[in-house]
């Protein structure tokens, strides 16, 4: 990693993020730490670091989580202006955070230009959200070769939407070999539309079993696929009460479809508020269904 903060500073970064993952949960250290407290909590470990107290730095990052995000703004802007790499995308991790898309992506860009491989990967990532993929892949594809697996996942993602599978699939692999949290589902997602039933259950099954409720929510759809109901319920339930809302509206449809009427209806509703794009649909069916029924 290329940067001015040195090993004492990657320990702090690396400090910060245990921090975040403790008091926020994982989902939050994805893609993006995407939320003002991290910059603030960076800061106050910075300077109870510097001061020699792992316990002081981390009594500071928790006043920092719940304090105003100006001040950790400020100090990162300044260290950004001033030429560091690091202050460059922690700042616009925290724009990012705040909303202000624009400015975020110009202190990617600047630190990516500078050799930095995370904000390659961030600005990489905020361009594929944007559907800018051709300049997303530029970057993406600069920060694989300095060996970012989330770089990897994301690349993989990119290829995989405009239909280069094979390639996809390849770099699916090589994120899950490099560590990425995400691509085991991601692989084994892809390995699903293949047809590779039997591969993809076991990384759907290793995504699950670490957490992610998206990997739960893909196995919940693929056991259902093969008649495996109890089992297909059960994973289904575990990825819609950690709020997916994609797994709200599979579970809502499983249910229905074993004439759990009023539990589908109390699943669907919540896949709605969760901003799932089928549920409204499946509900209004339900609806009508019972309403000719009653």
């Amino acid at each position: 990693m290329r940067g001015g903060w040195g090993v004492s500073g990657v320990a702090l970064l690396l400090l910060g993020l245990l921090l975040l993952t403790v008091q926020f949960g994982s989902d939050m250290v994805n893609q993006w730490a995407g939320i003002g407290s991290f910059g603030l909590a960076l800061v106050a470990l910075w300077q109870a670091t510097r001061r020699g107290s792992t316990r002081e730095a981390v009594a500071a990052s928790n006043r920092g989580a719940s304090a105003d995000t100006a001040e950790a703004e400020r100090l990162f802007r300044q260290s950004a202006e001033g030429g560091d790499i690091q202050g460059m995308n922690n700042l616009a991790i925290l724009l990012k955070g705040n909303g202000e898309l624009a400015e975020a992506e110009h202190w990617f860009r600047a630190a990516a230009e500078a050799g930095f491989d995370a904000a390659m990967n961030n600005l990489g990532y905020m361009l594929m959200e944007n559907g800018e993929n051709g300049d997303a892949e530029y970057w993406l594809r600069k920060a694989v070769a300095g060996d970012s697996a989330m770089a990897m996942n994301n690349l993989g993602r990119l290829l995989k939407d405009r239909g280069d599978l094979d390639e996809a699939e390849r770099w699916f692999r090589k994120a899950v070999e490099g560590g990425d949290t995400y691509a085991p589902n991601n692989l084994g997602f892809l390995l699903s539309d293949l047809g590779q039933t039997e591969e993809a259950e076991h990384w759907l099954r290793k995504a699950s079993e670490a957490g992610d409720a998206m990997g739960m929510n893909n196995l919940g759809r693929l056991l259902r696929s093969r008649g495996e109901v109890v089992e297909a319920e059960r994973w289904l339930r575990k990825s819609a009460t950690a709020g997916d809302a994609m797994a709200m509206n599979n579970l809502a449809n499983l249910l229905r479809d074993k004439g759990a009427l009023a539990e589908a209806e109390r699943w669907y509703r919540k896949a709605i508020v969760g901003g799932d794009t089928h549920a409204s649909n499946n509900l209004a069916n339900l609806l009508m269904k019972r309403g000719r029924s009653d």
